[in-house]
């Protein structure tokens, strides 16, 4: 854990706390970050990831050819606030962008390209990209919105991008995500058996969250397709709910558009495959009211246990889904089940740190469990997605890595 206070040219302090992992030879490739600005009448909060620059990608020809997306953010440019997300796929060569396929959500309201790559410019660069920073400004091309968004992209290494908007409320949805390298074409052995899932929405200004475990059977005719089957953990509001997964899905083998049909549209979200890196294997957003937004990793075939998961980790609150909830960073080491852990926490009350917290792990075979009684919990062994449904948190998911 760690503390970094930073000013910008208009003496605003901003204090950052963070928790890191991914120690290699005493220093770390990835974290998770909580920021908090007191200087104005309403305090500024933000939670976000960290990750480790490589400065040998900085420069578009070190880029990769081909890349999924997901962002998400907020939208009020019509007066009512919704939650927005987005996830595709594009091609490059240079930085000149092509090939590009999408599927958004802006608060229940859908524009797709169907799966089907589209020859206009997703992002167009502005500048090079910065030697010194990695960071270029370009411009978005956002579905249903009358005009480009200003971006800036920020080169983490040659598979993965962060992208933050620059756009004001009124002129379109205001995002942040991020972009992981993917195949220029996809075949059955594109998709893994099992995956877990997280995804973060808002419908009418209530968070709403979920998890769980969703199996893909292997695939057959006509095309790239097959059945789903898992389970799923929802919280939304204070209501929480457990359902099993049913249902089918289909593969576009040019855009890695992975379309899942269940019975209903908050079991039917639609994904994009990207090279399993950095805990993504897929973006994916919902196509209901909520517009979720979320990632599909995958789970290694495995007899799961409360054992399977052990050392020290770090975690965070990631992006909430509303500005009630607090956001959280922190470090925590399992030991045979057991959870031992301190937090840093930024929430509407004001800051808190070094908050020290217990739990006994439980893990069924199949990778679901809890940390305790009205809680629900997934792990591939790598990876664990948390929700706390006892009604002390608004509904977030806490991942914790290693």
């Amino acid at each position: 854990r760690g503390c970094l206070t930073l000013t910008d040219n208009f003496e605003t302090t901003f204090k950052f706390h963070f928790s890191l992992g991914g120690i290699s030879g005493g220093i770390a490739s990835k974290g998770d970050v909580i920021f908090i600005s007191e200087q104005s009448a309403n305090p500024e909060r933000g939670a976000g990831i960290l990750r480790r620059q490589d400065p040998t990608a900085f420069s578009l020809s070190a880029l990769a050819p081909n890349y999924a997306f997901g962002v998400d953010g907020w939208d009020n440019s019509s007066g009512t606030l919704s939650h927005f997300g987005m996830a595709g796929s594009f091609s490059q060569s240079g930085g000149n962008t092509s090939n590009f396929s999408f599927d958004s959500n802006n608060g229940g309201q859908m524009f797709t390209t169907g799966g089907v790559p589209e020859s206009f410019s997703f992002v167009t660069f502005q500048q090079p990209i910065s030697t010194g920073t990695g960071v270029a400004s370009a411009s978005m091309n956002l579905p249903g919105s009358s005009g480009r968004a200003t971006v800036e992209v920020y080169v983490i290494n040659s598979s993965e991008l962060f992208f933050v908007s620059l756009t004001l409320s009124k002129d379109g949805p205001e995002f942040s995500g991020r972009a992981i390298a993917t195949s220029s074409s996809f075949s059955a052995s594109s998709i893994s058996p099992n995956y877990i899932f997280h995804f973060t929405g808002n419908s009418a200004g209530a968070a709403s969250t979920s998890i769980g475990l969703a199996s893909f059977s292997t695939p057959g005719s006509p095309g790239i397709s097959g059945t789903v089957s898992g389970t799923m953990d929802q919280y939304a509001g204070v209501t929480a709910t457990s359902q099993n997964l049913t249902g089918t899905y289909a593969l576009a083998s040019l855009a890695g558009r992975l379309i899942v049909t269940g019975p209903n549209a908050a079991t039917s979200p639609i994904c994009y495959l990207a090279n399993p890196f950095d805990g993504v294997s897929a973006f994916c957003i919902g196509t209901d009211s909520s517009a979720g937004f979320g990632i599909l990793d995958g789970q290694p075939a495995a007899t799961y246990s409360s054992n399977s998961l052990s050392g020290n980790f770090f975690f965070g609150s990631n992006e909430p889904g509303d500005n009630a909830g607090p956001d959280s960073s922190g470090v925590a080491t399992i030991s045979s089940g057991n959870l031992q852990g301190v937090q840093d926490i930024s929430a509407q009350a004001g800051l808190s740190l070094a908050n020290p917290f217990s739990a006994t792990l439980s893990i069924n075979s199949d990778g679901s469990g809890n940390l305790g009684a009205n809680t629900v919990a997934v792990t591939n062994g790598s990876v664990l997605y948390l929700i706390d449904e006892t009604g002390k948190l608004p509904p977030l998911v806490q991942v914790f890595e290693q």
